[in-house]
């Protein structure tokens, strides 16, 4: 995926209410090299893309977001650094329930169903692209939906967890996607999401670095080419908590670590992420429907 193909995107109008809670409680935070502005919630402690991308940006977008190559081709050492991850999502989830019926939703390049299918989970997937969905239909054993989420007509309680990896900081109607995962999740079903912390201890540095004039491209690690929301582990556990009543079972440092790091880095970070403090650059949460 070039993203560079889309660098002249078309907004809608200015938000007056946060997308993720829809408090109007909400003020201008900062703005990248490229001019979009960032905008946070008072309330909810969120932050978001103000305006949004028209939805003739985003479907032009998720087009040909997944490289073909990364559904067919041989395991590469980014797969399985992608597969590794997995891995560990299932465990954290599985301490909390048996395997059972999953939504993968935003699955990608199909690494995520791989893994839950080898550990007994019945999955079922959901992505925006058809062509992803065609080619990821002839790989796995899974139950596919494309087209508009909202009209799939999923039966209330159905799921046993409800899985997004690095998929969350992209949606443009949050709140309405969180309202529909509350109520395809059975009591006691999960809700696990995977998404970039923008309070990272990375983050911090680069925007520190922005603002006196080291970094020429400030506010780069918004990733404002694709992503909308940003979230930090605190804000997204009071968001989850307060405004859709979920239980939070779990909340820790991502364990993806990039293949092409040096040993003694890579050695570090497998160390380090096991860190009770929540400093890498994403993070999962786990929440517990009542």
């Amino acid at each position: 995926m070039d993203k560079n193909s889309h660098s002249n995107p078309n907004f809608d109008s200015l938000l007056d209410y946060c997308p993720l809670c829809k408090s109007r409680n909400i003020d201008y935070y900062d703005r990248d090299y490229k001019g979009v502005n960032i905008y946070k919630c008072s309330d909810c402690e969120n932050k978001f893309m103000n305006p949004q991308f028209s939805d003739e940006h985003m479907n032009s977008l998720y087009s040909d977001y997944i490289d073909p190559k990364e559904i067919s081709g041989a395991k590469t050492d980014w797969d399985k650094a992608h597969i590794k991850a997995h891995q560990v999502h299932f465990q954290s989830i599985e301490k909390i329930l048996s395997p059972g019926k999953l939504l993968s939703f935003g699955c990608g390049n199909g690494k995520e169903i791989e893994i839950a299918l080898e550990r007994g989970w019945t999955v079922h997937a959901y992505d925006v692209d058809p062509n992803t969905i065609d080619k990821l239909k002839k790989k796995y054993n899974a139950k596919f939906y494309c087209d508009d989420f909202f009209n799939l007509n999923l039966p209330d309680g159905y799921y046993d967890c409800i899985y997004l990896d690095q998929v969350m900081e992209h949606l443009k109607t949050p709140s309405k996607y969180l309202d529909e995962f509350k109520r395809l999740l059975k009591s006691g079903g999960v809700l696990f999401i995977a998404t970039p912390n923008i309070e990272s201890i990375a983050s911090r540095w680069k925007s520190l670095l922005g603002l006196i004039g080291l970094k020429r491209q400030y506010g780069k690690h918004y990733d404002t080419w694709h992503h909308v929301l940003y979230f930090s582990p605190k804000s997204l556990k009071k968001l989850l908590m307060n405004n859709y009543g979920f239980e939070i079972v779990a909340l820790q440092n991502d364990v993806f670590i990039s293949p092409d790091l040096p040993m003694l880095r890579s050695l570090f970070l497998k160390l380090a992420t096991k860190m009770s403090f929540l400093w890498r650059t994403t993070f999962f949460i786990v929440g517990r429907k009542n």
